[in-house]
């Protein structure tokens, strides 16, 4: 039993300014970079971890290539599974520079989707199956629809579809930074399927088809007005009123850890400079990221964002995590990023806080705790970061022998499975009872509460 603090109703009776926060990415090591970008991986039975990656460039033959990993760092065993240069090339269009790899075990199948550009600008999104990882079919019904720069996908067992994470754009008149095209904003639209032959919606998002000369800035000729037919609305995911009336969403990555979905959004504002005035390019591309951000789902359709303003790290991740070490390892070319286990979200307070969990049923295991404190920047000179915890019962009463002053922790403390204890008591004796964990904490980071199964030390 694990209890996880990501979503608001993983805490119950607040009080304080108690809150969930995100942690960021940080560098883990330097590594000899694999041979192609890592884009999915799969734990193995036996340890390690069965490795995809894709590799290949705008006009450049694509590939997707297969290996394994026993440490998560070295690759051994690479092999090409998927050959771009055996299909055929998409009529009046070329192979372009986004593809990503996703597996349901579910359906025990394999999906990589793969963008080509055609030469008026617009780009189609091609999906390819496989069984084995090793022998792949591309859907009958490629294209499988219009739309696709930068993107991820993964399957949810929530909504038992694939889902895939476009790059799209939706019609913004009162738009005015002369960024790329005048009327245009970039956002997340959300397509799924449940087999990754059909895709729902199918819809084109065809901003580049028919794209009407606008305000010619500078002298700039790509400075357009939207073409069409855009995807509707209703499928995709804008700025809303808490966000900076410039955020436009550039790229979005998921992956599901433990029972939680995860998108890493890259956000990106444009800017007044004139187009070919550093650092803004000369067909008005903007300096690009104002920082990335995590969001959460359970199913990965409906998408909660908690973390704004907490920035998720100053890379963009292209696969699931590898976990080993303890840690959520991203492969990021001749860099290893990466998080602690459990540790991608917390609970923290400005001041004192208090909180309690879900209810649980305790099976007589050693409750163990994954907190920092102090947390981190605090200056703890004076002791005054402190953590407590009390246990209590189907009736909203403390438990004797486990009030809070018998369990008093203070820094400096930081690890991922510190033992709760009430003077002697472990909670053992409870066993089979209802209960919630009550904390009263300042200046400290609380991440996860596990329970190590009966009888281990």
């Amino acid at each position: 039993m694990t209890l996880r603090f990501c979503h608001a109703g993983d805490l119950q009776n607040v009080w304080g300014h108690t809150t969930i926060g995100s942690s960021a990415l940080r560098k883990l090591a330097d590594c000899e970079p694999p041979p192609f970008r890592v884009a999915f991986c799969r734990p193995l039975p036996g340890g390690g971890f069965d490795v995809f990656g894709v590799r290949g460039a705008k006009g450049i033959p694509w590939q997707v290539l297969r290996a394994n990993t026993d440490d998560g760092t070295t690759f051994h065993d690479v092999r090409v599974v998927l050959e771009g240069a055996d299909l055929a090339k998409p009529p009046n269009a070329e192979w372009a520079h986004t593809a990503t790899v996703s597996y349901s075990p579910e359906l025990e199948r394999y999906l990589v989707l793969k963008n080509s550009r055609d030469y008026g600008g617009s780009f189609d999104t091609h999906a390819f199956v496989s069984g084995d990882g090793e022998r792949w079919e591309p859907s009958p019904h490629n294209p499988v629809y219009r739309e696709g720069d930068n993107w991820g996908a993964m399957w949810s067992p929530a909504a038992r579809r694939f889902i895939c994470y476009n790059k799209g754009i939706v019609h913004d008149p009162d738009k005015r930074l002369n960024e790329l095209m005048r009327d245009g904003m970039r956002t997340v639209s959300v397509r799924t399927s449940r087999d990754g032959l059909r895709w729902t919606p199918d819809d084109p998002n065809d901003f580049a088809n028919g794209m009407q000369p606008g305000f010619d800035f500078a002298g700039v000729a790509e400075m357009r007005r939207l073409g069409g037919p855009l995807l509707p609305r209703e499928h995709q995911i804008a700025r809303d009123e808490l966000d900076p009336p410039d955020l436009e969403f550039y790229v979005a990555r998921p992956f599901r850890y433990r029972e939680t979905c995860f998108l890493q959004v890259l956000n990106y504002v444009g800017s007044f400079m004139p187009p070919g005035v550093a650092p803004v390019r000369a067909d008005g591309h903007g300096p690009g990221m104002l920082d990335t951000e995590w969001w959460i789902s359970r199913d990965g359709l409906r998408w909660d964002r908690p973390f704004r303003g907490m920035h998720a790290g100053p890379v963009v991740i292209s696969h699931n995590p590898m976990v080993t070490g303890g840690m959520l390892r991203f492969h990021q070319g001749r860099e290893i990023w990466g998080i602690g286990e459990d540790r991608l979200t917390f609970v923290r307070t400005v001041s004192n806080g208090v909180f309690e969990t879900r209810t649980f049923t305790h099976d007589g295991g050693s409750l163990r705790l994954n907190a920092r404190v102090p947390a981190p920047g605090v200056d703890n000179g004076d002791n005054r970061a402190y953590l407590m915890a009390e246990i209590v019962d189907g009736r909203d009463r403390v438990v004797p022998g486990y009030e809070k002053e018998r369990c008093i922790m203070q820094g400096p403390l930081d690890a991922p499975a510190l033992p709760l204890r009430w003077a002697t008591s472990t909670g053992a004796e409870l066993a089979g009872r209802p209960l919630r964990l009550r904390f009263y904490f300042q200046a400290a980071l609380i991440y996860a509460v596990s329970c190590s199964p009966p009888g281990a030390s």
